[in-house]
């Protein structure tokens, strides 16, 4: 009996590891999903900027 106490009890350590794996790589797929957001941000600031320069140069060649 005291053996096959035993032998349960490793079963179900290893059981938990495994479910603690699972957690850690669901934390860095969304950490991958924040920094594609920033870089969307990033190319939206840049169309905003070069906007804006053409603008400027119109309202020189008027001037």
């Amino acid at each position: 009996m005291q053996g096959q106490g035993q032998t349960n009890n490793c079963g179900s350590k290893q059981q938990q590891q495994q479910q603690q794996q699972q957690q850690q790589q669901q934390q860095q797929q969304q950490q991958q999903q924040q920094q594609q957001q920033q870089q969307q941000q990033q190319q939206q600031q840049h169309q905003q900027q070069q906007n804006n320069d053409v603008r400027g140069i119109w309202m020189d060649i008027k001037s």
